[in-house]
């Protein structure tokens, strides 16, 4: 209900692939954007809160204390 942009199969692919970099430690929001081939990071930032709600940072923050789940909204 919440979620507004549903990404073409491909692009929404990409997003989960983005999700799963950025729950790895040592990786950073520039570096699965290039990853993934955006090599404006404007662009994927927008992309992925577009996508999920909350931006690739806070993801990744709470990813790190395995409290992310809560935070995506998803269509029910």
């Amino acid at each position: 209900q919440y979620l507004h942009f549903r990404p073409q199969p491909e692009g929404m692919e990409k997003m989960e692939q983005a999700r799963r970099l950025l729950s790895r430690p040592e990786s950073t929001v520039r570096m699965a954007a290039g990853e993934l081939g955006y090599y404006e990071s404007s662009y994927f930032i927008k992309l992925f809160r577009k996508t999920y709600g909350v931006g690739p940072g806070e993801y990744k923050k709470f990813a790190e204390d395995r409290q992310a789940a809560p935070l995506l909204k998803t269509e029910e």
